[in-house]
């Protein structure tokens, strides 16, 4: 049976900016957090409100900023083990069948590629330790004016502009 779901963006706004290094574009951007109403929908119904998020967006590519962050390496680790028990359990699967199924070997040298593949990029901390120093090295904005209107900021606690209420980060 089919169902068809997936959820709606009710409300969108921008509710703040700032410079942050963006993943797709490989350089120092400005993104800028949108605020929307999300909603669940099945078969274009909507049905189960999920409440307020922030998405952030790059003003280049207009896409997350975030989508290319690599994983830790405790993740990678992690993903690792799981896949090479997975990998022994299909061995030992196929090893009752070898008989019956031979493309079961097809199989098995597919996971264990896949398997090289995801060790060799993971596993790899250079580039979580590049990320976080491109991110750590990003200039923050200017914060006595907005970047949208050109009107002063006000200094509170956090630094927003009163005439497009927008928070600089």
């Amino acid at each position: 049976m089919l169902i068809l779901h997936g959820h709606y963006k009710f409300r969108k706004r921008k509710v703040s900016c700032r410079n942050d290094y963006c993943t797709i574009c490989n350089r120092d951007e400005f993104t800028e957090g949108i605020r929307s109403f999300r909603v669940i929908h099945i078969f274009f119904i909507p049905l189960i409100p999920i409440g307020f998020a922030t998405e952030w967006r790059c003003t280049s590519c207009g896409k997350d900023p975030f989508s290319r962050r690599p994983i830790s390496r405790g993740l990678a680790i992690t993903g690792f083990v799981l896949s090479l028990s997975l990998l022994a359990v299909s061995v030992a699967a196929l090893w009752e069948e070898r008989r019956n199924n031979p493309g079961g070997l097809c199989i098995v040298l597919v996971m264990l590629g896949g398997l090289a593949f995801v060790t060799a990029n993971s596993l790899s901390g250079k580039r979580r330790s590049e990320y976080l120093a491109r991110r750590k090295a990003v200039m923050p904005l200017r914060t006595d004016v907005c970047p949208y209107c050109a009107t002063p900021t006000f200094q509170r606690s956090t630094i927003r502009c009163e005439l497009c209420k927008i928070t600089i980060k």
